[in-house]
């Protein structure tokens, strides 16, 4: 069932448990299981900025290979990444990042990478800056700022000698926002930014509105807001994140992706497995609104024990 279809009392239900979930998750002792943590680490604002857009353009495969990848790439850029990319020249810094390689994305990447960035920041003094010359108060969502956003990051690489794994690898590291990709690094970036500092989300730009912000949307996120109503989309797609935020919107008008690093936990800490398993699910604050706590059985099978 979408929640859309849901009564009134099961929009009750379902907010009591998201809030519970909220509650016990959204807790900076958690900062270790998710890229963000290391932007903590960080104190002046413009590092932050920087830190949590690479951090975030880095946030995909296991947890502790992303931190540990973006600990090197850090290590290389010094205390004030923020410094070390305005004055990036990359005729005197070419042995930066030489030996890179993450997953598929190699040294060459990297390096485009970077230089895009310090090129945005010469050019418009901060990531804000260049988000919000296309940035429309009266738009429901950021998706049509965030692919303008996108089009000036890829537009500075035109004149970057690249190869052509080099130009597969930037693809995926700035996906389309028009297009189908749930653009699920990019989200996760501008929630960390545009949402209040609580201990976990940094509230480093005010001038958008959180109601503005998509779920960023990936493999746990997808499996959980359908097992507990949120969606009844199948395909992982730009149109299953904006139709998981509207139903949260449902719960939180105005800021609805704050349930995200709490619901998240479910899935990135293997409390919420993708079969039940009544010694774990038994244990979870939303099982009541979950597919597959199958009362009939399950709870039976656990009464038993």
């Amino acid at each position: 069932m979408s929640l859309n279809k849901h009564q009134p009392k099961d929009l009750f239900l379902i907010k009591r448990k998201l809030e519970i979930v909220f509650k016990k998750y959204n807790q900076q002792s958690f900062l270790d299981s998710d890229p963000i943590g290391i932007v903590h680490e960080y104190k002046d604002s413009r590092d932050q900025e920087l830190v949590a857009f690479i951090s975030s353009t880095f946030a995909f495969g296991n947890i502790t290979y992303i931190r540990k990848t973006l600990k090197t790439i850090f290590f290389q850029l010094g205390k004030n990444p923020s410094n070390k990319l305005l004055n990036l020249n990359p005729k005197i810094n070419n042995e930066l990042f030489r030996e890179f390689k993450y997953r598929w994305i190699n040294s060459e990447t990297i390096k485009t990478f970077m230089l895009i960035l310090s090129l945005i920041l010469k050019k418009y003094g901060s990531l804000e800056k260049c988000f919000l010359r296309d940035y429309k108060e009266n738009e429901e969502t950021l998706r049509g700022s965030l692919t303008h956003f996108r089009n000036k990051l890829i537009n500075e690489s035109e004149n970057i000698k690249i190869n052509e794994k080099g130009k597969r690898g930037l693809q995926f590291l700035l996906p389309d926002p028009s297009k189908s990709s749930p653009c699920k690094r990019f989200n996760l970036f501008l929630r960390w930014v545009i949402r209040p500092s609580d201990g976990i989300d940094l509230g480093l730009w005010d001038s958008i509105h959180t109601n503005q912000l998509t779920i960023p949307l990936d493999t746990h996120m997808a499996k959980i807001c359908v097992q507990i109503g949120l969606t009844k989309r199948t395909r992982m797609n730009f149109l299953m994140a904006e139709d998981i935020t509207n139903s949260l919107k449902k719960i939180d008008p105005i800021d609805p992706t704050r349930f995200d690093f709490a619901i998240s936990r479910l899935g990135i800490l293997k409390h919420c497995p993708k079969k039940c398993i009544i010694e774990i699910c038994c244990r979870c604050p939303i099982k009541e609104i979950c597919v597959n706590w199958d009362k009939s059985k399950i709870q039976e099978d656990f009464n038993k024990k």
